[in-house]
């Protein structure tokens, strides 16, 4: 049961950094291009984005970079499980067929 909470815990915690990072009011720093993105209604999925995010226990952000569709799709699971967690009154949901 301890183990449940402090999981649940850990991934609230990495939700709500994960989700600070994505509302950096500097704007995400792009890859090594420097010339304007195309003229599109939908973003480009391979575009590099770069976050600074603050460690804990260090005085130096950590900085990390993945593509937009890396970010949407590691937001996407974050969701997910904490949906999953929800659905089953805070505990964690039930193994999946790979996992412990």
């Amino acid at each position: 049961m301890r183990r449940a909470i402090l999981s649940a815990t850990f991934v609230a915690g990495f939700c709500f950094l994960t989700v600070g990072a994505l509302a950096d009011p500097a704007g995400p720093a792009t890859g090594a291009s420097t010339a304007p993105a195309p003229a599109s209604n939908s973003p480009d999925p391979n575009e590099v984005i770069c976050h600074s995010e603050q460690q804990i226990g260090s005085l130096f952000p950590r900085r990390t970079c993945h593509t937009r569709r890396e970010w949407d799709e590691m937001r996407r699971n974050s969701q997910d499980y904490i949906r999953d967690i929800q659905a089953h009154g805070g505990l964690l949901p039930p193994a999946t067929a790979g996992g412990n």
